[in-house]
């Protein structure tokens, strides 16, 4: 199973909310079908890669959309201590990995199954504590 690699639509739409759109380096077209765009380029279910061009597209038809390097680049030291993110070994008759984030107990992320949905909870967590 590959490695969820950037924000689902949900997610997307969560973080539009709180984080500027410039922060996003891919989006979901969401643009109506026209002849200038046929339906095949349309796509809401897989996010194309932000290109300069594209910033205004972006800002009228897209859902901004982060990869997992943009979501590690906004994280923030905070207080002079790094972000923690490491893949643990599942236990407990669980088969897999998990993936933990944390700021040295500062703030604590449960284990989440791939590092995009951890960077995503701990960006929700550290908008909750006025932290970002």
């Amino acid at each position: 199973m590959a490695t969820k690699s950037y924000t689902d639509i949900e997610q997307s739409k969560k973080l539009a909310e709180i984080l500027p759109i410039e922060s996003a380096d891919m989006f979901y077209n969401e643009e109506p079908e026209d002849e200038t765009y046929p339906k095949d380029i349309v796509d809401t279910e897989y996010p194309m890669v932000l290109r300069k061009e594209q910033k205004r597209f972006l800002e009228e038809y897209g859902i901004p959309c982060w990869s997992l390097a943009a979501l590690l680049a906004i994280l923030p030291e905070i207080n002079g201590v790094p972000l923690k993110i490491e893949k643990v070994k599942a236990e407990d008759g669980y088969d897999g990995y998990y993936y933990h984030i944390e700021y040295e107990s500062i703030v604590l992320i449960p284990y989440s199954k791939n590092p995009v949905d951890a960077c995503y909870e701990m960006i929700i967590k550290l908008k909750e504590l006025n932290l970002l």
